[in-house]
Formats: C-alpha cells, structure tokens, sequence
C-alpha cells in the first residue's frame, strides 16, 4: 500500500486506541479528577470523572470535524486560492487533479498527526489521574511532546514545499 494513503488508518487507530483507553481507565478513575494543571504539573482545577471523559471526547471531536473537511475543501479550493510555488506548472489543467489529490493526501498526514498530537496529551491526562496524587507531565516532559509535533509540522511544510518547488520533467 502506498505511504501516501495510510493517514486514514494511522487517525483511526488514534481514535479507536484513545476510546478503547477511555473504556479501560473510566472505572478505575476517581469520582474527582484533575481537570486542568499548571505548568508545573500540579492540577489547579478539579471535577468529575464525568467531566474529564465528556472534555476528552469533545476534543477529539473537535479536531476530527474541524480538520477533516479541510481535506475535502483542498480539492475543490478555487485554483486561486492555492498557492504553490510553480503554480501554474501544478495547476495546469493535466495535473491539476493529481496536484489537487497530492496535497489532499500531505493535508492528511498533518490532520493525523494532529489528531495523534492531542490523543497522547489526553492519555497523560489519563494517566495522572490514575495515579494517587495526580501530577502532569512535567514541564520537559510537555515540551518534548509540543516540539515533536512542532518538528513534524516543520517537516512537514518543508516537504512540501520542496515537492512543489521542483518541475517534473
């Protein structure tokens, strides 16, 4: 199977392993969780079990339908609005779909990333709350999690931007 094409399963598996861990740690979680902590990793706002699963579904939610019609919406932007470097080379009506299909595909690694991103920030909400005095991540901890996705982000555009920055002959 292409590379290019497994972004749907790499998000869905995101989901489902996040869903299936809210199912195993929802009845081992305290009636009153740690909703929010500080930099530190101190919780500084509490509440219900309850809570915590609804907040963690809704983000998810969230991301999946605020991002995903993004990759739709790339392949009917009018051509105007893309901008590539060589656009007109992308764009001329021979490639125009294959460009459009291409970018759709690079839109969806980052819509998994995404959705990878914010699954493994809840499960560290997860998890501190199944420990006796919940504490965060620390603060290295949580900076190493931001800046591997930042890094992926980074990557990511720099990819594409030598994709398209090169003229296939």
């Amino acid at each position: 199977m292409n590379m290019a094409r497994l972004w749907p399963y790499a998000a869905g598996l995101a989901v489902l392993v996040h869903l299936g861990e809210l199912a195993y740690c929802y009845p081992r979680l305290p009636a009153r969780v740690a909703l929010h902590f500080d930099f530190a990793g101190r919780p500084d706002r509490w509440g219900t079990k309850q809570e915590l699963v609804a907040s963690s579904l809704l983000v998810l939610l969230a991301v999946v339908v605020v991002l995903l019609p993004m990759l739709f919406v790339a392949r009917r932007v009018p051509r105007s609005s893309i901008k590539l470097p060589h656009c007109d080379y992308w764009l001329a009506p021979a490639r125009e779909a294959a460009t459009r299909s291409m970018i759709a595909q690079r839109m969806g690694w980052l819509y998994a990333a995404t959705i990878i991103f914010m699954a493994a920030l809840l499960h560290f909400l997860l998890t501190a709350n199944l420990a006796p005095q919940p504490r965060f991540l620390s603060p290295l901890g949580l900076l190493a999690i931001v800046l591997s996705y930042l890094a992926f982000v980074a990557a990511w555009l720099v990819a594409l931007v030598q994709r398209f920055n090169r003229v296939d002959q």
